[in-house]
């Protein structure tokens, strides 16, 4: 039987839950190198690249850009990881500022800047997320629209956010890959199942203005950048990558990393 993303996230689904099992305190920052190598080692239709940390340019809350090329252009994700637990009032954790800013609006606005779709993906020993009760427990992998976390974290007058709360704004990881509800998502795939799960549009702040806008086709780019093609196509880093890197950190400022995907029929 072929291996689907689907699958593979739902295999490293149990894998992450028998870490959390076996050792707490691992960081997540382990938890999310693991993860995207996982993806690229277990399909040829992943590639992932962590960026130099000597030769990182502007941190803007964000791990990693998650590019997926699709029939009809690409979609585009810029991710934040978050390790959670019950018990915890995650307020400050999600509003907590830098001395470049507060770490979500970082995200959020890094993310318009490039028309990037800004997302939490969450490392949790909890109850599923609520948006989806189909899908076997437990699910300690799940994502969540970093424009909903905003409006909860701005919606709450008592300064208080639980994992449950952000559980109810979830769903889990693989469902970006395959709904087992909904099957009906057109050629663009993962770009219906985010409009169709949050209720949120991602805003931005447009360069110059104050305001913030809200874009419905936020992440989807009609064609795929030659740099993310080019990419894609190397397996091994060597110096002609290196420099393809230092050139996607130029034009696409703000991650720790890029993982590439082909969204191809036999991935539905």
């Amino acid at each position: 039987m072929e291996t689907t993303l689907a699958m593979l996230a739902r295999e490293a689904n149990d894998y992450v839950t028998d870490w959390l099992l076996e050792q707490p305190t691992v960081r997540e920052k382990s938890l999310t190198d693991w993860l995207l190598d996982f993806f690229q080692q277990s399909s040829s239709d992943v590639r992932y690249y962590e960026f130099n940390p000597s030769e990182e340019v502007r941190i803007s809350g964000a791990d990693w850009d998650w590019w997926f090329l699709l029939r009809n252009g690409c979609l585009k994700l810029r991710v934040k990881a978050k390790k959670m637990r019950r018990g915890v009032n995650y307020y400050s954790d999600f509003a907590r500022s830098t001395e470049t800013g507060c770490q979500i609006d970082l995200l959020l606005d890094s993310s318009a800047a490039h028309n990037f779709y800004p997302l939490y993906l969450l490392y949790s020993k909890a109850e599923g997320p609520a948006r989806c009760r189909v899908l076997p427990d437990p699910t300690v992998l799940s994502i969540c629209g970093a424009q909903e976390v905003y409006d909860l974290i701005h919606d709450t007058p008592r300064c208080r956010i639980r994992l449950k709360d952000i559980l109810e704004i979830a769903i889990p990881l693989e469902c970006l890959f395959s709904c087992p509800v909904a099957r009906e998502f057109p050629e663009y795939g993962p770009k219906e199942r985010l409009n169709h799960y949050f209720e949120a549009v991602p805003r931005g702040r447009a360069e110059g203005v104050d305001t913030f806008e809200e874009d419905l086709d936020r992440g989807y780019e009609e064609c795929v950048p030659e740099i993310v093609g080019s990419l894609f196509e190397f397996l091994d880093t060597d110096n002609n990558t290196e420099n393809l890197l230092r050139k996607y950190q130029s034009m696409f400022p703000g991650s720790r990393g890029v993982s590439v995907v082909r969204f191809g029929d036999k991935l539905e």
